[in-house]
Order: C-alpha cells, then sequence, then structure tokens
C-alpha cells in the first residue's frame, strides 16, 4: 500500500488522537510514529489495529508530551530543531546521562509550549518529514482509518 500525502496541518490535528486509550476493558497506548501517521499498541505491547479501537474505545488520556507518548527518544535532530542555541552549547553533552537527558526533554518541551504556531508547524513538519525515511508500513487498517480521519478533518476546517 502507498502512504498518501501527510500534510502537516492534518498531521497535527491529529494531536487528539494520540494517548493512552481504553477499549473493551483494556488499555492501548496510541503514539505517533517517525512519519507521524498513528500507531496503537494493545496491552502486550504488539501493535494493533486502529480501526476498532477509534470505532469502540475511547481516549482517556492525552499524550504526556508535546512529542507524543514517553518514552521519546532524543536524538542530534531532534535536539539542533527545538533546542534554542544556548540551550545546545550547555546540553550538548548531557545526553549521555540520565539527568541530563530530562534536561534536553525538559528544554525541548518548553521550547515547544513556547512556540508559535508557525515556528511548531514548521519544525514539526522537518521532523516528520525526516522520519519518512523509516518505512513504516502502510495497512489497509492505515488507509481505512486515514480516509475517515481525513474527511473528518476537512470537515471540520471548512467550517472555519
Amino acid at each position: 500500500m502507498q502512504l498518501p500525502p501527510l500534510q502537516v496541518d492534518f498531521l497535527l490535528w491529529l494531536d487528539r488522537y494520540v494517548g493512552t486509550w481504553e477499549c473493551d476493558g483494556q488499555r492501548y497506548v496510541v503514539p505517533r510514529r517517525h512519519d507521524g501517521w498513528l500507531k496503537a499498541r494493545g496491552p502486550d505491547h504488539k501493535e494493533t489495529p486502529l480501526t476498532p479501537l477509534f470505532a469502540n474505545g475511547k481516549r482517556i488520556s492525552p499524550a504526556q508530551s508535546p512529542l507524543g507518548m514517553y518514552p521519546v527518544m532524543l536524538s542530534a535532530n531532534l535536539m539542533e530543531l527545538w533546542l534554542k542555541p544556548d540551550e545546545m552549547k550547555r546540553l550538548r553533552n548531557a545526553w549521555g546521562v540520565g539527568p541530563g537527558q530530562k534536561l534536553i526533554l525538559e528544554a525541548i518541551e518548553q521550547n515547544i509550549r513556547e512556540s508559535d504556531e508557525s515556528t511548531r508547524r514548521r519544525k514539526f513538519e522537518k521532523m516528520w518529514l525526516a522520519g519518512r525515511g523509516y518505512n513504516d508500513p502502510w495497512t489497509d487498517d492505515d488507509s481505512q482509518v486515514y480516509d475517515k480521519l481525513r474527511a473528518e478533518y476537512e470537515a471540520e476546517t471548512s467550517k472555519h
């Protein structure tokens, strides 16, 4: 299956689906893939289809971070993208130890929260475009969910 074009505005709109879900008495986690699209993991931590989860489940809590669900993978690219130059200089070598990683993550999250919409959009787009190189498979389930959520997004945004 072919990955459709994932425009950044649509991907940002999908934040409402990222988080912890409950379905049939079980808990599921919906994080983002590297390209910004969604995936789901069940109680056994294995990937599970999104369609039944979104049809029958309910999100019970949002993502813990503006980067998505924990744990968040730190990288030099993520640091360069979101840290201010003085923070980058101060924290460059901190990622080798747990407390340093926590400081880096806190600074990145704070910068995301403080960024204006244009900056946030531009940086997430750059992050997700770079993530397309991970080649996450696009499934029939992804296509079905994409079509449904894309229609909801277009209906909602056309009202504004």
